[in-house]
C-alpha cells in the first residue's frame, strides 16, 4: 500500500519564446524581388514578391500567406511570430518515490508440508 507521503512532486518548466521572438524585424533586401527578416540577429522570415502577390514565409521557410500589398505581407509575418502558448508552461508531474533494495519483498519462509527429516 503506497501513502500519499512517498510521493515525490517534481515541476517542469520549459520557455516557449526567445529574446528574438520579442525582438523588432529589420528588413534587408536580398534581390530584386526579395526581402529577408532578422529579429534580435536570427533570421525571422523572408517576403518575395511573386506576380500573384507577396508570399511570406516564416523562420523555418513554412509557407505563411500570400498578400497583395507589402503591408499585409509584413503583417502576416509579425502574426506567425507570435507564440501560440503563453510563454512559460508549467506542469507538475508526480512520480513515485523509489524503494530501496531487498526493501517490500516478502521473505520465503519453508512451506509447512516440507518437514526435516534426520
Amino acid at each position: 500500500m503506497r501513502s500519499e507521503s512517498s510521493r515525490q512532486i517534481i515541476t517542469l518548466s520549459t520557455r516557449t519564446t526567445t529574446p528574438a521572438d520579442s525582438a523588432p524585424v529589420q528588413w534587408r533586401q536580398a534581390d530584386e524581388n526579395l526581402w529577408a527578416a532578422t529579429a534580435g540577429g536570427e533570421y525571422a522570415g523572408l517576403i518575395a514578391r511573386e506576380t500573384d502577390g507577396h508570399h511570406v514565409a516564416d523562420h523555418l521557410s513554412r509557407p505563411v500567406a500570400v498578400t497583395e500589398t507589402w503591408d499585409e505581407a509584413v503583417a502576416a509575418l509579425v502574426a506567425a511570430r507570435r507564440p501560440a502558448a503563453p510563454a512559460c508552461r508549467v506542469r507538475t508531474h508526480h512520480r513515485p518515490r523509489r524503494r530501496g533494495a531487498g526493501r517490500g519483498v516478502a521473505s520465503a519462509a519453508p512451506s509447512p508440508e516440507r518437514e526435516k527429516t534426520s
